[in-house]
């Protein structure tokens, strides 16, 4: 859609515009070709208005704006994208409402150039269902005006652009400040608030005052000293002291509307219990009542509520003005309680037509307390109330004793409520003092419209400019003591700035934000802070603040406002000097060195750089804890860094790279050593079956498979010479010898295992010697210093040496078990009875006779028995274990049968299936069941 050209309109300008309202925060719609302005009748504006004109950097900004609406693209209409660059330059964008936040869609407005937006509520009634656009929390405000439309007006402002038009709209975001300690040298005043009628008809307004987002009492109760009795013009004489009357009631007519509770009242009912109301309704009552009670009596003003008799008292009326506002006493003279006749209680109420009273006790009897006297203030209602603590009050002193009540919000010279065609009214206010507060009225006359007022301390305070030189730049580019500077100003929050002298003349010589350009995590500055109320000078929280502390929204590196913001009750108290050597930075956390200029080194166990920076703290970089190496767990290397279980080792910091440590987690390499054990047996045998002499061989296997590590155990030789006669016409020799060796190498680990199966080699023969040796067998595993994991040949590597040892293992158990089985095989067919003696170290001869004859025990084959390849289908023990020690010799006819040492030392010896040597020395044997 193509909009005509803007130079063929006829535009009004700006100071034509007339809306009315002389200050207030809402929008309206511009006909063309005309100045008249209608103000939407639902305009609700932003709470973050007060950030565009209320700050000391802002508060002199443009405040008003008339510019063409334009609508976003087709999509995009609620406004929760970015829109294209320079969209709405110099416009007033148009949005619906929905979807992100009402600052979310402000922001993006702003991306794209726009003066000020506007939202369609989403609700199908016509009227707005918020009374102000809040600031949305997790959320920076933007900084243009925005405002809430209601739907029925904006789907039509809507049609109209969508149809060609061009139209303008006119925004303004004017407050009315009231100023507090403001000096006579100011160029900024008082407001008043001007309100005009450019109709032809009469047009009633009312107004209703709030506080968002606080619900504060509307009065405050503080005693004050008490300014003596009244001194004005006698308005009415209620009583003239010639009657005796309880619970009397006489009406009185205001000589000027009086506010009470945000409503006008033009006329008063007196009762002699010492009370009066604005309530016409107001009936005869005796005694005392409780203030806050929807129940009648209500509209009170208590100046001494209690059961009280007029016995000749006298009841007046007088009016003054002082500075400037009307003022109405009732002044109760001689008054006594019911219980007690004598005239002695003289009491004062003044009304004040900004909404003020004064009660003053000025004659009471002497006494500790007044338990059920009530002071105070009651809305027409009696939904809000205002209760004075007397017995807080000092009775017992005899002196006068006043109390002020004072609403927060004091309109003054507003008597009417219509303004005449072609006229205008002006209301003037007062506001009691109060920090961190935010004030918005809303006027009812056609519509809404709402008026923001916005409540200035005057202040001074120092304003001060980065330094023109970071650490490293400029000035202080080259050494630590060049000379840098920062440009200062005394600035006011009137936005002028004063000379010098004025700030330094402040106690301590005036404050300044501890940090330049402070700002918070949604980039609020301290002079914000101020204006939206979220703390007070104190140092507490304004009635803006939403949750947490000051600490959760301070951003990284940033102090907390209340620290950090004089505004907020921190910064720092003196004369701020503008030129200073540039300062040296020590060396940062984990670093060490002279400081950043001459450079930072990084602590064992630590790695990075420390640069030079020229913005605060003036380096960048930093060192951080190394990781714990392969094999081990910790923190880092600095903390401590543990071997994993099957590691040993230690890790030490190391200020050298690439790892910043020394040392290391190796894995645990065990070592096991089995000595050499040398048995010579003698046998002589004797055959009684045939006379001829045979030498047979038999077959013997044994296997022996150890794992070593670098633990190492040594089992201590022992040495015996064992002597037998055998009964045998056959024997036979085996001879197996297995050797397995698996390496395996790699960048980064290396393993070796070598594997020997003892030789056992048997010949016999008529008479014969046999000699056995066992040679011992290692394991070793060696494992470098671990490096870091890549892909690629050691892991692979690793695999197959596993698989090989595994393998070999199997191996080992299956020609030990096979082997097993063809002795047991061999002692079913053979029988043979032995005589066995053998010699211990001692060198004493042992003989042992079992119930039948043993075979003969060897340790060692002689050097004529021949060796039978291995027979695989015997079985052998698991790969972990020692081989037995086993030997065995068959007869023809004669069944076998089997015996073994099992000691300890020289102890017995027993039948079984099998027998193996469990150590150490010539330790115990131990018995095992044939497969």
């Amino acid at each position: 859609m193509i909009l005509p050209s803007l130079v063929t309109l006829a535009l009004p300008a700006l100071a034509d515009i007339q809306p009315g309202f002389d200050r207030f925060s809402g929008c309206g719609l511009l006909e063309p070709n005309t100045s008249s302005l209608n103000l939407f009748d639902h305009c609700i504006p932003a709470e973050w208005e007060a950030l565009l004109v209320d700050s000391p950097f802002t508060i002199n900004n443009p405040d008003e704006a008339l510019a063409v609406v334009a609508l976003p693209d087709a999509g995009n209409e609620e406004g929760c994208n970015p829109h294209a660059a320079g969209q709405f330059d110099g416009k007033i964008a148009l949005l619906q409402r929905g979807t992100c936040a009402f600052a979310q869609k402000g922001i993006y407005a702003e991306m794209a150039g726009a003066l000020a937006f506007l939202i369609i509520e989403s609700a199908d009634a016509g009227n707005v269902q918020v009374w102000l656009m809040a600031i949305s929390a997790g959320v920076s405000s933007p900084r243009l005006p925005g405002y809430l439309i209601g739907r029925t007006e904006g789907l039509a402002l809507q049609a109209r652009l969508q149809a060609g038009e061009v139209l303008q709209a006119y925004c303004s975001w004017k407050p009315v400040r009231v100023w507090y300690d403001l000096p006579e040298t100011s160029t900024h005043e008082n407001h008043s608030w001007r309100i005009s009628n450019t109709g032809d008809e009469t047009m009633p307004w009312s107004f209703f005052m709030n506080r968002w987002f606080a619900n504060p009492p509307l009065y405050n109760a503080d005693p004050v000293n008490a300014p003596g009795p009244f001194n004005g013009s006698l308005v009415a004489e209620l009583y003239d002291g010639s009657v005796v009357e309880d619970d009397g009631t006489k009406s009185l007519a205001m000589p000027f509307p009086f506010y009470h509770f945000r409503a006008w009242f033009s006329s008063l009912k007196v009762s002699t219990n010492g009370l009066l109301s604005v309530d016409s309704a107001f009936t005869v009552g005796s005694g005392s009542g409780i203030l806050g009670d929807p129940a009648a009596p209500n509209g009170l003003v208590a100046p001494f509520w209690d059961s009280l008799i007029c016995d000749h008292c006298r009841i007046t009326a007088s009016d003054d003005e002082f500075q400037g506002v009307d003022v109405l006493a009732v002044r109760f003279e001689d008054l006594s309680f019911v219980k007690d006749s004598d005239g002695n209680l003289t009491f004062e109420a003044w009304l004040y037509a900004d909404g003020r009273v004064l009660l003053q006790v000025l004659d009471y009897p002497a006494s500790a307390s007044m338990p059920n006297v009530k002071m105070g203030l009651e809305s027409l209602s009696g939904a809000e109330s205002v209760s004075v603590d007397t017995a807080s009050l000092p009775w017992s002193s005899g002196e006068a004793i006043a109390v002020l009540l004072e609403p927060w919000y004091m309109p003054r010279g507003l008597y009417t409520q219509a303004v005449e065609p072609g006229s205008e009214l002006v209301l003037s206010m007062g506001f009691r003092r109060e920090e961190g507060t935010k004030a918005w009225g809303y006027v009812q006359t056609t519509g809404i419209n709402v008026v923001r007022f916005s409540q200035i301390a005057f202040r001074l305070f120092w304003h001060l400019t980065a330094w023109d030189a970071g650490l490293h730049t400029g000035s202080c580019e080259f050494a630590p003591k060049q000379v840098r500077h920062r440009n200062k100003s005394c600035m006011a929050s009137d936005g002028v700035v004063r000379p010098y002298s004025v700030c330094e003349a402040l106690p301590g010589g005036g404050w300044a934000d501890s940090q330049v350009a402070w700002t918070d995590l949604l980039g609020y500055t301290c002079e914000d802070y101020l204006v939206l109320a979220l703390c007070t000078s104190a140092g507490g929280y304004g009635e803006g603040w939403r949750s947490g502390t000051f600490a959760n929204w301070a951003a990284p590196g940033q102090e907390p406002a209340h620290v950090a913001c004089c505004a907020c009750g921190g910064g720092l108290q003196g004369v701020p000097a503008i030129e200073s050597d540039c300062p040296s930075v020590s060396c940062p956390e984990n670093s060490t060195g002279v400081n950043v200029v001459k450079g930072c080194n990084c602590l064992a166990g630590y790695y990075g750089t420390v640069f030079r920076s020229a913005s605060d703290p003036y380096w960048s970089g930093g060192c951080i804890g190394a990781p714990c190496p392969g094999n081990s767990t910790g923190i880092d290397v600095p903390t401590n860094c543990t071997c994993d279980p099957g590691f040993e080792g230690e890790v030490i910091p190391s200020t050298l790279g690439p790892g910043y440590y020394t040392g290391g987690c190796t894995e645990i390499t065990m070592t096991q050593t089995t000595s050499s054990q040398t048995a010579t047996m003698t046998s002589t045998l004797s055959s009684t079956r045939s006379s001829a002499t045979t030498t047979l061989t038999t077959r013997t296997a044994s296997t022996s498979c150890t794992v070593s590590t670098t633990r190492s155990s040594s089992t201590a030789s022992s040495s015996s010479t064992i002597t037998s006669t055998t009964s045998s016409t056959t024997s036979r020799s085996t001879s197996a010898t297995m050797t397995t060796t698996a390496t395996a190498s790699s960048s980064t680990s290396s393993q070796s295992t070598t594997f020997t199966a003892s030789t056992f080699t048997v010949s016999t023969s008529t008479a014969s010697t046999v000699t056995t040796t066992s040679t011992s067998s290692t394991s070793t595993e060696l494992v470098p210093p671990p490096a870091p994991l890549v892909e690629g040949g050691s892991t692979k590597a690793s695999a197959v040496i596993v698989s090989i040892v595994l393998l070999t293992l199997l191996c080992c158990v299956c020609i030990c078990a096979l082997l097993r089985r063809r002795k047991k095989r061999q002692n079913e067919e053979e029988g043979e009875q032995t005589s066995l003696e053998w010699k211990e170290d001692d060198g004493e001869l042992r003989t042992a006779t079992p119930t039948s004859v043993a075979p003969e025990l060897m340790d060692s084959p002689t050097s004529a028995a021949s060796e039978l390849p291995l027979d695989t289908e015997n079985s052998a023990e698991d790969a972990n274990d020692e081989a037995p020690e086993l030997i065995e010799q068959q007869t023809a006819d004669e069944e076998q049968e089997w015996f073994g040492h099992v000691g300890p030392g020289n102890g017995n010896w027993e039948k079984a299936e099998q027998f193996r040597h469990v150590g150490p020395g010539s330790g115990a044997w131990q018995r095992i069941v044939a497969i």
